[in-house]
C-alpha cells in the first residue's frame, strides 16, 4: 500500500512540475577582456545571480552563441570557425572552419542544422551558410551577390555586414539584417526561404540612429525586438515590417549604449547587455529594469545572447528525488 502511495505521490509530483518555476538560465559570449563563453545563473533574481565560465577562448572574438535546447548543447564561434560542447562546457569540439569571423549562428535542433553568417574578410567571405552539427553538408544560403533583396526599399542596401540572422522554422524562412556599407548600419531586414533564393526587404530605418543593431525576432507574433545602433541608447520592437515602433527601454532608464539582446521563450522578459552588465525588463517595456554587473572592465563587452529553456529530465530528476526522500522516510519507520 505504501508503495502505491510513493508511487502516486511520484506521478502526482510529475504532473505538477511544470507549473514550478524554473531558474532562468542566461548563456552569453564576451569579447575584448577574456573572450568566454558563459553562463549567468539568474534564478529567480538578477541582481544575485552568478556566472560560470564556460569556454575560454582568448583572442578569438567569440560573437555568437546558440543553444540547442534539445540535445543541451551550446554553439560558439572561435576565431573562423564554430564549435560546440556541453551546456557545462565539456566536450568541446570543432564543427566547421568558416570562410571568415562569424557573426551569428541560429539552430534547427529538429533537423540537427546551424545557419550561420560571415561577416568579416573580404565582400566575398561575406554569406549566410548552414552546416550539420556533425560537421557534415555545409552548404551556401546566400553569398554576397544574392544576399541584397530584388527591387528593394533602398536600392543602396548591401550586406558588408550580416550580424543578426534568425529563423522562422514554421514557415521555412530565414532573416538577416542587411548593411549599407556606409554610415547608415544595419538599417535593413531580409528574408528568404531557409534554402536561399529570392530575398525579400521588410523594412528600411531612417538611419544609424533608428537602425537594428543585435536582434531577436518573437515570430508567433510577428514582433522584432532589439537594440539600436549608434549612441541613440534604446531597446524597441517594431513588426517585421518596422510598423508600431516602441521604445521600450531608453537612456531614461539609466542605461547606456544597448548591444545584444534575446527573449526568454517562456515567459514575457527580455535580456539585453551594455557592456559588461546584463539587464533584465519585460517585452512591454512596462517592468523597472533589474540588471548585474559582470565586469566593471571597459574592455569587456557582452556580445551575444542566448537564454537556456528548461532542461528535459529535470521533472523526472526531481520526481526520483523525491520518491528517494519518501522511500528513505518509509524506511526509517
Amino acid at each position: 500500500m505504501m508503495n502505491s502511495l510513493i508511487r502516486l505521490s511520484a506521478v502526482a509530483l510529475l504532473f505538477a512540475c511544470p507549473a514550478v518555476a524554473t531558474p532562468v538560465a542566461v548563456y552569453y559570449s564576451e569579447t575584448g577582456f577574456g573572450d568566454t563563453v558563459s553562463r549567468l545563473n539568474v534564478g529567480s533574481d538578477i541582481t544575485t545571480a552568478t556566472a560560470d565560465n564556460l569556454v575560454s577562448i582568448p583572442n578569438q572574438d567569440p560573437r555568437a552563441i546558440a543553444i540547442d535546447h534539445t540535445n543541451l548543447k551550446v554553439y560558439y564561434a572561435n576565431g573562423n570557425a564554430i564549435w560546440g560542447a556541453n551546456l557545462d562546457g565539456t566536450g568541446q569540439g570543432l564543427v566547421t572552419a568558416t570562410v571568415g569571423g562569424v557573426g551569428d549562428i541560429e539552430i534547427d535542433s529538429a533537423n540537427s542544422k546551424l545557419y550561420f553568417s560571415t561577416d568579416s574578410g573580404t565582400v566575398a567571405d561575406r554569406r549566410i551558410m548552414s552546416v550539420n552539427t556533425n560537421g557534415s553538408g555545409i552548404t551556401t544560403i546566400h553569398d554576397s551577390t544574392t544576399l541584397g533583396a530584388t527591387n528593394p526599399l533602398d536600392p543602396t542596401i548591401t550586406t558588408n555586414d550580416i550580424a543578426n540572422i534568425s529563423l522562422d522554422l514554421d514557415n521555412g524562412l530565414l532573416y538577416w539584417t542587411a548593411d549599407n556599407g556606409a554610415n547608415g548600419g544595419r538599417i535593413a531586414m531580409n528574408s528568404s526561404a531557409l534554402a536561399g533564393g529570392t530575398a525579400t526587404q521588410h523594412f528600411v530605418a531612417a538611419g544609424r540612429s533608428t537602425a537594428i543593431n543585435k536582434m531577436d525576432i518573437d515570430f508567433d507574433t510577428g514582433t522584432v525586438y532589439y537594440t539600436v545602433g549608434s549612441d541613440t541608447n534604446e531597446v524597441r520592437s517594431s513588426t517585421i515590417g518596422g510598423a508600431s515602433v516602441t521604445t521600450l527601454y531608453d537612456s531614461s532608464d539609466g542605461i547606456g549604449r544597448p548591444a545584444a539582446i534575446a527573449l526568454d521563450p517562456d515567459s514575457d522578459d527580455v535580456f539585453f547587455s551594455v557592456g559588461g552588465t546584463m539587464y533584465q525588463g519585460s517585452t512591454d517595456g512596462l517592468t523597472a529594469l533589474e540588471f548585474k554587473s559582470i565586469s566593471g572592465s571597459s574592455l569587456f563587452n557582452i556580445a551575444d545572447i542566448e537564454v537556456a529553456v528548461p532542461e528535459p529530465g529535470s521533472a523526472a530528476l526531481l520526481v526520483l528525488g523525491s520518491l528517494a526522500i519518501m522511500r528513505r522516510r518509509q524506511q526509517s519507520h
